[in-house]
């Protein structure tokens, strides 16, 4: 997931859409479009009996479960943000979104940013969870 290159005056938000599109951004926060990258965070997803229309599939349905607890990025200099509200667009899918035993899945989120955030590029220490069950 990339929410791009970030200007900072007041505490904000930006909001990535896991169907793309520019951020959404509030407060005092500003987006350097010009070579700036942003984009949800994308997953191929597998039933594990590999991508063969031929074989039947005896799942119903699935089911995704998204991070409930924000995640904390840091520059490794003491300055963190955190993500957190986590959508997919997994409602898009549907079932046949995986009829033939492997999907996509997209994660959009949203990005606190504190005032005067500290200049820096700003990772995870550990990897978001996303679980997908099919049933």
């Amino acid at each position: 997931m990339y929410f791009g290159n970030i200007i900072s005056g007041n505490a904000g938000t930006i909001q990535i859409s896991p169907e793309g599109g520019l951020p959404v951004t509030t407060g005092g926060v500003a987006l350097q479009t010009k070579n700036s990258v942003f984009s949800a965070a994308s997953f191929m997803v597998n039933d594990g009996l590999a991508n063969n229309p031929t074989i039947r599939r005896y799942f119903k349905g699935y089911s995704i479960t998204l991070p409930s607890q924000a995640v904390t990025l840091s520059n490794g200099r003491g300055s963190t943000m955190s993500v957190s509200n986590f959508t997919s667009n997994s409602s898009a899918l549907g079932y046949n979104g995986f009829i033939t035993g492997t999907g996509y899945l997209n994660i959009g989120a949203t990005l606190y940013v504190n005032a005067a955030q500290s200049l820096g590029q700003y990772s995870s220490t550990s990897p978001f969870p996303v679980t997908v069950n099919f049933y």
